[in-house]
């Protein structure tokens, strides 16, 4: 898999992809590597929406990426403020299309309940999240930069934000 973010991320939506109606999966990505989180399969959710409708007819999906990492020295010592920031873009296709996403949740969800069930699983852990990265300690995260996509495209929806992971570290 890709990084201890990346990972810490797609592991903590894990109950909201369990949490989906059977018939209207949610499938977490590594965009990193095009890995589906789990599965072993692969889905290039750096490619155009528009060529992914094959398999947006499957599942909506949900992909991480490392976006930044830095790292700034503070004090007299080797420790420093550690900023990383990873993106998460959730995707789906209207029901219209085969897909899984209905504006009124009767054939499919609906999309903003979707964005905001993700969004809430990583609010929940905002405080001090354990993240597997050597000697960091993350203080807390934040959701950032929202960005509604839907409107770009037809029957496709599309909606990213990021997520900051702020503390320190010690080498």
């Amino acid at each position: 898999m890709g990084s201890p973010q990346v990972d810490w991320t797609l592991e903590h939506l894990a109950s909201v992809a369990d949490a989906q109606p059977d018939a209207h999966p949610l499938v977490r990505v590594d965009r990193d590597d095009a890995e589906v989180f789990g599965a072993g399969d692969t889905v290039d959710m750096s490619a155009p929406i528009r060529d992914r409708k094959a398999a947006l007819k499957k599942a909506n999906y949900v992909g991480a990426t490392l976006a930044s990492s830095e790292r700034s020295p503070i004090g007299t010592e080797y420790d420093y403020r550690v900023d990383d920031v990873v993106r998460v873009r959730v995707e789906g296709l209207h029901h219209s299309e085969w897909g899984h996403i209905d504006p009124t949740g009767g054939k499919g969800v609906l999309f903003s309940d979707l964005v905001n069930t993700i969004q809430n699983a990583i609010d929940s852990q905002a405080a001090f999240p354990q993240v597997a990265v050597p000697d960091t300690q993350y203080t807390h995260l934040l959701i950032t930069n929202d960005d509604p996509q839907s409107a770009e495209y037809a029957d496709f929806y599309r909606y990213s934000f990021d997520i900051e992971f702020s503390g320190y570290a010690d080498r």
